[in-house]
């Protein structure tokens, strides 16, 4: 079984604040190539971005909305998607049933997939801090103030580049969970938006970067082979 890994596509009421910012069309082109050579979707949290809403840390009402706006995306993803996950920018979807951590299992594989925001710091009022500052830069940044939304765009893009010869702790996190974790083979993570592979004796631990920010990374995963590829496409 091949399956291809999203994530991060950051999806919220188009506008100033929403990341995702690739033409629909060629956004769906890009999932007919990815359905055409893969049996499945995984989508490794972050599917939404439900801090940037217009009402103050309304989840609900940001995520009716980009759903509306992203209709025809989501029904493609939806219809693909064998599991899902949620992160910590779209956690509200736990209420609706969507899991924190997916095994899977198939061709004699096991695979686990989380989005990765556990391996950091969970405290109630850090949640809280995090969520605001995002919510008052999508404000600042419907007013046409982008000064707080460019600066958090840029310590993004500087804290996620990949870093071949450098393990962050998350992945340092992750590397730790797999070993200890009995009977996985390949451990799947997205969140820090930095696409990566790492093979070890225990067992095969990958991030799926982001498909948002400007790029559109994702993981190929070949279950039999136990091999995972990283993938890039250029939609802008």
């Amino acid at each position: 079984m091949k399956l291809a890994v999203l994530s991060d596509l950051h999806l919220s009421t188009p506008g100033a604040s929403c990341h995702f910012t690739y033409d629909l069309a060629r956004a769906l082109a890009a999932l007919d190539r990815i359905e055409a050579t893969h049996d499945g979707l995984l989508i490794a949290g972050d599917l939404f971005d439900l801090n940037v809403g217009a009402r103050y840390l309304d989840f609900g009402a940001e995520l009716a909305s980009a759903r509306a706006a992203w209709r025809p995306l989501l029904e493609r993803l939806e219809r693909a998607a064998v599991a899902q996950v949620y992160g910590n920018n779209d956690r509200h979807l736990r209420r609706l049933g969507v899991p924190e951590i997916v095994a899977l299992d198939a061709d004699g594989a096991r695979l686990l997939m989380m989005h990765g925001h556990q391996f950091e710091s969970e405290a109630a009022w850090l949640v809280w801090l995090k969520s605001t500052v995002k919510w008052a830069a999508a404000w600042n940044q419907r007013q046409g103030v982008r000064g707080l939304g460019e600066a958090l765009y840029r310590v993004n893009a500087l804290t996620s580049r990949p870093n071949p010869g450098h393990l962050d702790p998350l992945t340092r996190r992750a590397l730790q969970t797999l070993q200890v974790t009995a009977g996985a083979d390949i451990l799947i993570c997205g969140h820090t938006h930095a696409p990566r592979v790492e093979e070890t004796p225990w067992g095969v631990y990958a991030n799926s970067g982001a498909c948002s920010f400007g790029r559109f990374d994702w993981l190929s995963v070949d279950l039999s082979a136990r091999e995972v590829t990283i993938q890039r496409d250029g939609l802008d």
